[in-house]
């Protein structure tokens, strides 16, 4: 083999125009075929690749290899400078960039227009005179076909005189998903064969066109049909290949182009650059404009014809401007004859008014019609009206035959009092002095009624407030201390904002009591926190239905990330003494150990009447199963690729191969490395199926091994 070289040559030819180059210049190219390593029938497959700068400045290059038959995220890449009118030229380029045995495409992008091409060859003998091979010239991205697009690649030879033979190959240029439906059709345009294949970003494929499952040899005048799906976002270019089966020489069909594809073509746009204030811009692929961070400047917004302190406004129907609004001197005094609208309203985020007095009222009001208020408060939400006085009555109200106060909230306390001893003080007769020693946020004293009353049609009855004591406190020797009865609402509800505070708190100091307990008599179920069950057992929380179809215990989480039941414990964080039903997924992070196990579904010939069981298949190794059908190219060989991670999650492989549809033998010509193995068959074009089985090796499996003979333990009741 001749020696590997990087050669770095000056052009001697003076080119005025990219179009008088083999190929058309651009800043983002591909080359859709290119390989290192062995082919078929002991081929031997290399790559030379040719970069041209035509134009006056240095070109800053990047070489990507694509490699076949997988996403390209992040390929192997190579960086090189190209001086003004000089070429570069690498000699077997995909192993002297990458030092890879691989097969795939090149992806070139530069600062500057650069012309790039290639030639893979087949070089059997010891000099390079001795090869095979064929050209392909870079294609610009712009060239790309994308959803909704169609191209056509012609020349396509595979009859059953048997000549030629003939593959083609796709590549996508744009970074994203493709699906590209492929037909094959005759001379006259009707369909032989067609298939669909999905690209992922940055992959390169290249297969023969009897994968296309053709019904009859195409005639010496074939051509292939591309038509990439509305779904996709990528952008795909294709090309085809022929070869002579007699000298084994190949020849390159490229797709077909549309001339307003071409650079500097049909009048196109080549180039957007963004001025002062802008954004974005570029000279490839999809091109937009944007406003830049504080691109709009304090310049841009002058206005002429207002006056210091106007505000821009409107009049209803243009913007004019204005000066802020009015303001009146103290003291004021006015009159207002409205009904509908209040005379005075102030609107804020904050306190709306505010008065302040250093000898009277801070806020005065006074009302002349029955029924109504000197002093009205209304709020949604919150207290209607408050009050906060240091030494005396924060609220005070004063009749003779009505309510001194009388509050009213639609959702909230209809007065609400806060104090160091007494938020609201009732008296009606003569009071019983309490024997209450804590601070009472609401007290009321009454020697044979009701000390407090809390009447509320949708509301808050009674609401009780206090700072270090009890907000509400009930106390009995031989009944119920609190008790609430609700004939739609809550019987007693309690909230609590404190830090490892509960809303409602219950707490039993006897054996058999219970620190609270809950039971629903329609349902026929209880549950309790704190107790005994049975006499026998200490259980925090316990839940119990006797009715058919009851839950015992039910959790509910709503949220995307949320736990309905969570269970912990030293021993067994649960135990179920009964079958158990999980209507969803199992996730276990440990091992699974079981009697036996299997899959019910629907019976698929009787659905409606019948189910389908079969048993899981058992294995005394930690045993991954891997299975495919494919067909071996018209030289015997096939190679299956498996996934990147297939060898760090398996070992000890086993194999097993079965022919398909013809008598053949096929063996694994090569075992599994570097993510493939490879199959040969006696004959071309036989399908096979194929199955790997690996040992699990991964870091938890070699840490986790399942014992296949264990003694048990000894019962020593």
């Amino acid at each position: 083999m001749a020696k590997r070289r990087i050669i770095a040559a000056t052009a001697t030819l003076m080119l005025v125009a990219a179009s008088a180059l083999a190929g058309f210049a651009g800043t983002d190219v591909f080359v859709a075929s290119v390989g290192h390593g062995a082919g078929s029938g002991g081929s031997r497959w290399m790559t030379t690749l040719w970069i041209h700068n035509p134009g006056s400045s240095a070109a800053d290059c990047r070489i990507q290899l694509l490699m076949r038959d997988r996403t390209n995220p992040s390929p192997p890449t190579y960086n090189v400078t190209v001086q003004p009118g000089d070429t570069v030229r690498f000699d077997d380029a995909v192993w002297t960039l990458f030092n890879l045995e691989a097969y795939g495409a090149l992806r070139v992008t530069s600062d500057r227009d650069v012309v790039v091409n290639s030639r893979i060859y087949n070089q059997e003998g010891s000099d390079i005179s001795e090869t095979q091979g064929q050209f392909f010239s870079a294609v610009p991205a712009a060239f790309a076909i994308g959803a909704g697009e169609t191209t056509d690649v012609l020349g396509v030879d595979q009859a059953g005189d048997g000549d030629f033979r003939f593959n083609f190959g796709m590549v996508e240029a744009g970074g994203h998903d493709a699906w590209v439906d492929v037909t094959l059709l005759d001379g006259d345009g009707r369909s032989l064969g067609s298939k669909t294949y999905p690209l992922r970003p940055w992959e390169a494929i290249q297969t023969n066109v009897s994968d296309l499952g053709a019904g009859s040899a195409p005639s010496e005048n074939g051509r292939l049909h591309f038509v990439v799906e509305t779904r996709s976002h990528g952008k795909v270019i294709v090309f085809g290949s022929g070869i002579a089966n007699g000298s084994q020489d190949p020849s390159t069909f490229e797709m077909t182009m549309h001339a307003a594809a071409a650079p500097g073509g049909g009048g196109d746009i080549t180039a957007v650059h963004a001025g002062a204030g802008l954004s974005g811009g570029g000279s490839s692929g999809d091109v937009t404009l944007a406003i830049a961070s504080a691109g709009v400047t304090k310049t841009m917004l002058e206005a002429a014809g207002g006056s210091s302190g106007q505000v821009l406004g409107t009049d209803g129907a243009h913007l004019v401007w204005t000066s802020v609004g009015g303001s009146f001197s103290l003291p004021y005094s006015g009159t207002a004859s409205t009904t509908s609208d209040a005379a005075f309203q102030v609107l804020n985020s904050g306190v709306a008014v505010a008065g302040d007095s250093q000898t009277s009222a801070g806020v005065y009001g006074s009302a002349h019609a029955a029924g109504q208020a000197g002093v009205m408060g209304f709020n949604n939400e919150g207290v209607g009206t408050g009050g906060v006085s240091s030494d005396d009555a924060g609220v005070y109200g004063g009749s003779f035959d009505g309510p001194g106060v009388r509050g009213e909230s639609v959702n909230n306390a209809g007065i609400l009092g806060t104090g160091d001893d007494l938020g609201v003080y009732g008296q009606a007769g003569q009071p019983v002095m309490l024997t209450f020693t804590v601070p009472q946020g609401v007290r009321g004293d009454s020697g044979d009624g009701i000390g407090v009353t809390g009447v509320s049609e949708s509301g808050t009855g009674a609401y009780g407030t206090s700072g270090t004591g009890p907000g509400v406190l009930g106390q009995s020797g031989s009944s119920d201390g609190v008790r609430g009865l609700s004939q739609s609402g809550d019987g007693v509800r309690g909230e609590s904002h404190g830090d490892a505070r509960s809303g409602v708190y219950g707490v039993s100091d006897h054996t058999g009591g219970y620190g609270m307990f809950a039971r629903n008599t329609a349902l026929s179920s209880h549950g309790f926190f704190g107790g005994m069950y049975a006499g026998i057992a200490f259980v925090g929380a316990l839940g119990q239905s006797d009715a058919p179809n009851g839950v015992g215990v039910m959790g509910i989480a709503n949220g995307s990330t949320g736990i309905g039941v969570y269970g912990k414990g030293v021993g067994n964080a649960g135990i179920f003494d009964g079958n158990v039903t999980i209507n969803g997924n199992l996730e276990v992070s440990g091992t699974v150990s079981k009697g036996g196990g299997s899959f019910r579904i629907d019976h698929p010939l009787d659905p409606e009447h019948r189910y389908l069981y079969h048993s899981f298949v058992e294995s005394p190794d930690m045993m991954n199963i891997y299975n495919g059908n494919v067909r071996t190219d018209a030289d015997g060989y096939a190679v299956v690729e498996l996934p990147d991670w297939f060898e760090a999650l398996n070992r000890d492989f086993r194999y097993q191969l079965t022919v398909i549809g013809e008598f053949a033998q096929a063996i694994v010509a090569e075992e599994i490395q570097n993510g493939r193995f490879v199959i040969r068959t006696d004959a071309g074009n036989v399908r096979v199926s194929w199955q790997v089985t690996g040992i699990r090796h991964d870091d938890w499996a070699n840490a986790h091994r399942i014992p296949v003979e264990q003694e048990k333990a000894v019962n020593r009741d």
